[in-house]
């Protein structure tokens, strides 16, 4: 019978994660019985999650990672490993928290007579968590696609209905134009003969089929109008978004009401996107303020605006393009990574990290608007 174990000590390597005045540990096991791989976990000291999800990644021999997915507390796990893991070597464990799309390590370790390094390790694992999360982006795409073509289709199946029903009611005209013909020429020299027809004026529809989010609408005009002049730090510039809003809502003015009903009026397309409408807007934006390429890595056919409005203070206007065609147009401030994003903006943005090594450091709660439709994308929720 061949038969091999390797034991992997977990030790906690940050904080956040841990009962009061304890540290997160466990132990890692995998057993290897006739080419077939057994895992075998055990966690002590871990807080339970609301959110996100834990997963334990690891690098067996041959470098190669695995990831299994964890409940909201993960105090103990056995599970088939496969036939592909490689321990002859040894292994590396980290035991990871993700929570929108980025990985937080809280307790890692490997085998006595494993040569891996950890710093390693973690890029490897960054770079698996970016990937998800693009394929969870195009996924999101081909919906949103799949469900503007079924919209597309309903409103093709309504114009040919409404068509229909004019048919109808035009071929009910000539029917009984005919009848009044008909009656008039055997009734010359008598009393006309008065025929009346009852129309049913709901036969057509009237429905307005298109609507635009207007809420979003009014967070992107509160960015572009907001007094930077006045604003001393971030937490005023996202608290402009709510303040400029209720602003409108009691000024009522004019303007503003006659531009509304202007973006309810219009409907954006692959022929007609919304990009075009401020296309000339966003170009005097890039040739008036100086250009921004900390993002570039990340979005390589990209421009980006620096906009300084205070004293070290300053936020972006960035185009991001996808096989030479406008994609997004993005909005984004600098931040420091956090759990949770400015409340003003919950919903509507993301963090974009500087650099996928560095996942939770510097980067910008960044709001992508679609270049098509004009929409906020709204980020995927763990």
């Amino acid at each position: 019978m061949d038969y091999d174990k390797k034991v992997a000590v977990l030790k906690q390597v940050n904080n956040g994660y841990a009962l009061t005045g304890k540290e997160v540990n466990g132990i890692a096991r995998i057993e290897n019985e006739n080419g077939i791989a057994t895992l075998y976990l055990s966690v002590l000291n871990i807080l339970a999650q609301a959110s996100g999800e834990y997963t334990l990644f690891i690098l067996d021999s041959n470098h190669k990672l695995f990831n299994f997915s964890l409940d909201n507390r993960p105090n103990r796990l056995v599970c088939s490993a496969g036939t592909e893991i490689n321990i002859s070597n040894g292994f590396a464990v980290t035991l990871t928290h993700i929570s929108n799309n980025l990985p937080y390590h809280i307790a890692s370790g490997k085998t006595n007579e494993s040569t891996i390094n950890l710093s390693n390790f973690y890029k490897l694992v960054a770079d698996h968590c970016l990937e998800n999360f693009k394929q969870k982006q195009k996924i999101a795409e081909l919906e949103t696609k799949k469900a503007e073509e079924l919209e597309a289709k309903k409103e093709t199946e309504l114009i040919t209905k409404k068509a229909e029903v004019e048919k109808a009611v035009v071929l009910e005209d000539l029917q009984h134009n005919a009848q009044v013909e008909k009656v008039l020429e055997t009734t010359k020299d008598a009393q006309p003969t008065i025929l009346t027809k009852v129309y049913d004026d709901e036969a057509v529809a009237t429905e307005n089929y298109f609507e635009t989010d207007t809420d979003i609408q009014n967070k992107l005009k509160a960015i572009k109008e907001w007094d930077f002049e006045n604003c001393s730090y971030e937490d005023e510039l996202f608290a402009s978004f709510s303040s400029q809003k209720e602003k409108e809502e009691q000024i009522g003015d004019n303007c503003i009401e006659n531009e509304k009903d202007f973006c309810q009026s219009q409907s954006y397309s692959q022929q007609n996107p919304y990009y075009l409408s401020v296309k000339e807007e966003l170009q005097e934006v890039f040739s008036k303020f100086p250009p921004e390429n900390c993002l570039k890595s990340m979005f390589p056919d990209s421009q980006w605006a620096r906009i300084n409005y205070a004293e070290n203070k300053y936020y972006l206007v960035g185009l991001i393009k996808e096989l030479n065609t406008e994609k997004y147009i993005c909005y984004g401030v600098p931040a420091t990574f956090s759990n949770q994003p400015p409340k003003e903006l919950d919903g509507y943005c993301t963090f974009i990290p500087l650099s996928i090594y560095d996942m939770q450091g510097e980067g910008f709660w960044m709001m992508f608007q679609d270049a098509i439709t004009g929409k906020c994308i709204t980020p995927t929720k763990q």
